[in-house]
């Protein structure tokens, strides 16, 4: 089960209040482009009672910069980074039925004065810093805020983090899954048309960090070149 928690949230500025909207940036809802915050985005959260028994996790697609996330008070998990997704298990601290304060206090880049080599306003994230890998000479204002989608889904006690399928020219290919936990993992590749091209099942092992099934498959494209698709 996945709930949409995109809409008007609540962006807090120390005493100030205005609203919101999830997907999107807070320039959109009148911040100036040169405060980097930390602001707060705010919205009440009623996980649905038949997902009751699962395991609950938030899933945010996209959050510039660097996310601090709590519920009811109590902090549950952080990112920092604004073009990767990122999941958090709240199991136990959101309770099917019940509503509770769900909280993303956001820091964004903060932005320099002048041109690239100016000194940035005030901010844990200096813009030059946090792109500099990505844009080596960019300046100006980076946008904040939770520009992506964001939602809360109900799982069962294993779930997949990750996927990657690589396949090679001699036809083989490679499946990498991460999961929550061990568990067998059942991969499958298809055509175009939805027919199975190639299947490979077998169980997850624990590595640090995480639990990860690594295979190997030898199948050889079929003639007619339908290009095979991960389903």
């Amino acid at each position: 089960m996945r709930l949409s928690l995109n809409g008007v949230w609540t962006l807090v500025d120390g005493d100030a209040e205005r609203p919101v909207t999830v997907p999107g940036c807070w320039e959109e809802a009148g911040v100036a482009k040169d405060r980097p915050g930390p602001f707060v985005y705010c919205r009440e959260v009623t996980p649905p009672p038949e997902t009751a028994g699962r395991r609950l996790w938030l899933r945010f697609e996209g959050v510039s910069y660097h996310a601090v996330v709590r519920v009811d008070g109590h902090r549950v998990g952080e990112h920092t980074g604004a073009w990767d997704a990122f999941e958090l298990d709240v199991t136990g601290v959101l309770r099917p039925g019940e509503t509770a304060l769900l909280e993303v206090e956001v820091e964004k880049p903060a932005s320099l004065t002048e041109g690239p080599s100016s000194a940035p306003v005030p901010g844990r994230f200096p813009l030059r810093e946090t792109l500099s890998g990505f844009l080596p000479y960019v300046w100006g204002h980076m946008f904040g805020g939770v520009w992506q989608d964001v939602w809360l889904e109900a799982r069962g006690d294993a779930s997949v983090l990750d996927a990657c399928v690589r396949g090679a020219a001699d036809g083989t290919f490679e499946a990498e899954v991460r999961l929550t936990r061990e568990a067998e993992v059942g991969v499958q590749v298809l055509s175009p048309a939805g027919e199975e091209v190639a299947a490979v099942a077998g169980s997850g092992r624990t590595e640090t960090p995480a639990n990860f099934l690594k295979t190997r498959h030898s199948r050889r494209r079929r003639a007619d070149g339908d290009r095979p698709r991960q389903g």
